[in-house]
């Protein structure tokens, strides 16, 4: 139980290699004592660590673990945990089907039990699955209906992830004011809390909205903001998070040296951590960069194609049809510049 409890602080630390290091000790003594239920609980965190660390394989396989233990054993609560669980396993996938069905199996259980926050957490969930849909309707009336939970019941730390939510909401709604207000309830609540990784977040969301809006120095300002509070907390998957929008604000102010810099320190981290979901990400937009074409600047194909080669690599599951679109986009890169070049010489002057 100890070692499941070291697991845990891990874990909210976001130190995922150590957690992983705990919870595997708890897991050998549970199944040598033949104690399923501390297994149980052991293999459902472990999902959640190979879930942040991309690898949604292995997150899958310990949830089915940890469900034929509950399910075997009539634990209901159990169950709906694990239910959700999975359903953030398919939201990663983008199997945005199988992440609804799964919330609805853990939504019937928890109403059944009156359990309120699991409820707030359930509807939570259908607001994320909504607004990746783009129903941002569906979106707003899930997270209001959970926030109504969360304010009834005096759950600040629920409320407050909602109200961040909201804010993605109303900022792919272009309501940018309505955006910065719901940050800035989000933001009060994580202060007085004193989670100051909630309040780096939502500064990074701030940028966001910012940078939607067009206003590039106050979303520089506050991807550094955010950058600051990171870097003091020693928490390096936040900081590389920055470091990824500070490479996207830069590559869209077409300072690509500088967005280069920015996502290459962004994947060393995500690397050296094992968040090779996002590793994968930056990899990607490391070859995009190198495929961009500005002033005194060809298309660096041979860069281009070693990070997009790295992505595929580190994703491990790559089938023949991803190397065969890596080789198809690199060659029409290749035709796109040739005609532009063949372009060129019969404009100029004879």
């Amino acid at each position: 139980k100890t070692y499941y409890n070291l697991g845990l602080v891990a874990i909210n630390r976001r130190d995922y290699e150590s957690a992983e290091k705990w919870l595997r000790k708890s897991i050998h003594i549970a199944e040598k004592l033949g104690d399923e239920i501390v297994a149980s609980e052991s293999y459902r965190q472990l999902a959640l660590v190979m879930q942040r660390r991309g690898d949604l394989d292995a997150a899958d396989d310990w949830c089915r673990k940890s469900l034929e233990i509950e399910e075997g054993n009539g634990d209901k609560l159990g169950a709906a945990r694990t239910y959700h669980y999975l359903s953030n396993v398919a939201y990663d996938r983008e199997d945005f089907n199988s992440a609804e069905k799964w919330v609805w199996k853990s939504i019937r259980i928890i109403e059944e039990q009156g359990n309120k926050i699991g409820a707030s957490e359930a509807y939570h969930q259908l607001g994320r699955i909504a607004y990746r849909r783009g129903d941002l309707d569906a979106a707003d009336e899930w997270y209001r209906k959970s926030l109504e939970i969360d304010e009834r019941s005096g759950d600040e730390h629920g409320a407050a992830k909602t109200y961040h939510n909201l804010s993605a909401v109303a900022n792919a709604r272009k309501d940018f004011d309505s955006a910065e207000a719901w940050l800035w309830k989000s933001i009060h609540i994580k202060k007085k809390l004193g989670d100051r990784i909630g309040v780096a977040h939502s500064y990074q969301q701030l940028g966001i909205v910012a940078g939607t809006r067009q206003d590039l120095d106050a979303a520089e300002q506050w991807f550094f903001k955010s950058l600051e509070i990171y870097e003091t907390l020693n928490d390096e998957i936040g900081v590389a998070a920055c470091y990824t929008h500070l490479g996207s604000l830069a590559h869209y102010q077409c300072d690509y040296e500088a967005a280069r810099k920015w996502y290459e320190k962004a994947f060393e981290i995500h690397e050296k951590r094992g968040v090779m979901d996002w590793a994968v990400k930056n990899c990607n937009s490391l070859g995009n960069l190198c495929l961009t074409r500005h002033a005194g600047n060809q298309r660096d194909f041979a860069a281009a194609k070693k990070w997009f080669r790295k992505g595929l690599e580190i994703r491990g599951n790559a089938t023949w049809r991803d190397w065969l679109a890596l080789s198809s986009r690199l060659w029409r890169y290749r035709f796109l510049s040739i005609v532009a070049a063949v372009a060129r010489v019969l404009k100029r002057p004879r």
